[in-house]
């Protein structure tokens, strides 16, 4: 989080910490807390943590993981957005929250907005990756990052397997990933804004139909 913050992403401040006592000493004002553990996936033991006491009622649970991840909360719609990244194609699906009594249901494909498309582009940028999935929230202030996965499930992109494979293979022929200059995003489905989106200055986001 620190290098995405860094560059310019926005990204709330992230803590991690191998025992829960250390999450204790996250200041009163960043709470309530979203509590996670770091190798977690499909919102497995995603928590909401109200208070610091509340914090600290939950420290022999929060125990039983190997790394806990601490982020203040974003209010939100209750519905998580996905971006996954395919060698610059973009593919958006939404979920109800892990925080959600339904936060099991299976994701759906949805259009992708420009601004969004732009922050995952340089999601890419900023970290080097190529294939990639970025977790957002549509936050009172825009966008947020909070979560970014170097080689994520890739759940709901079409022909999954095929693409990344043939992504795969055509990074090792090129024998590396994209510059930044070159990074272009093209959405996968329903469209809002047709036009390219600069993202930040550094990398274009191409937002365009499906094929």
């Amino acid at each position: 989080a620190a290098i995405g913050r860094g560059g310019g992403l926005p990204m709330p401040p992230t803590y991690a910490a191998a025992r829960p006592e250390a999450l204790e000493e996250i200041p009163e004002a960043e709470f309530p807390l979203v509590v996670k553990p770091a190798d977690g996936s499909s919102g497995r033991a995603v928590r909401l943590v109200p208070t610091p006491d509340r914090l600290r009622e939950l420290r022999t649970e929060l125990a039983a993981e190997e790394m806990l991840i601490a982020q203040p909360y974003v209010p939100n719609s209750g519905v998580d957005l996905k971006v996954y990244c395919v060698d610059g194609e973009l593919y958006a699906t939404e979920r109800v929250s892990p925080l959600s009594p339904d936060g099991n249901a299976r994701g759906r494909r949805v259009p992708l907005s420009a601004e969004v498309a732009a922050i995952a582009a340089e999601v890419g940028a900023v970290y080097g990756l190529d294939l990639y999935g970025v977790d957002v929230l549509l936050g009172p202030d825009g966008p947020v990052v909070v979560d970014v996965n170097d080689f994520p499930s890739f759940t709901e992109v079409p022909d999954a397997a095929a693409r990344v494979g043939r992504a795969i293979l055509e990074l090792a022929r090129r024998g590396g990933g994209r510059s930044k200059a070159a990074l272009v995003g093209a959405l996968h489905g329903p469209v809002r804004g047709p036009e390219p989106v600069p993202a930040r200055g550094r990398v274009t986001a191409t937002v365009s139909g499906g094929r």
